[in-house]
């Protein structure tokens, strides 16, 4: 299960998520890499974000969600992404669902969990 979970990174989009982003991380703890991209908060959201070490925080200027999502894809270099809300709880059941997916690679994706193509 650990090397199927490998194979993924989550990618968060925040802005002031004071709130939530301790309760998404938390669930996150099996991540190798978390990309989370920034739209300049203004609370305790890049605080709480330091405190995670597999956190990579890149900041960005909003402009639109797709453009926020795609730029954030560009920085992921595991063959998974899981694109999470920082509002998003994550439950210990969630760890089994890539190594199933994995081993099955004609189920597809499921909300939130999609496979990159690589780079041509």
């Amino acid at each position: 299960m650990a090397e199927a979970l490998n194979q993924v990174t989550p990618l968060i989009l925040t802005f002031n998520e004071e709130a939530n982003i301790g309760r998404t991380l938390e669930g996150l703890r099996w991540a190798r890499r978390i990309v989370v991209v920034d739209s300049g908060s203004s609370d305790r959201t890049l605080e709480i974000l330091a405190q995670c070490p597999q956190v990579e925080v890149v900041q960005r200027p909003f402009d639109s969600f797709a453009r926020q999502c795609n730029f954030g894809l560009g920085l992921i270099t595991t063959p998974w992404c899981l694109s999470l809300d920082a509002d998003h709880g994550i439950t210990s059941a969630f760890t089994s669902v890539p190594s199933q997916r994995f081993a099955h690679k004609a189920a597809g994706a499921s909300p939130g969990l999609s496979q990159l193509s690589p780079s041509s």
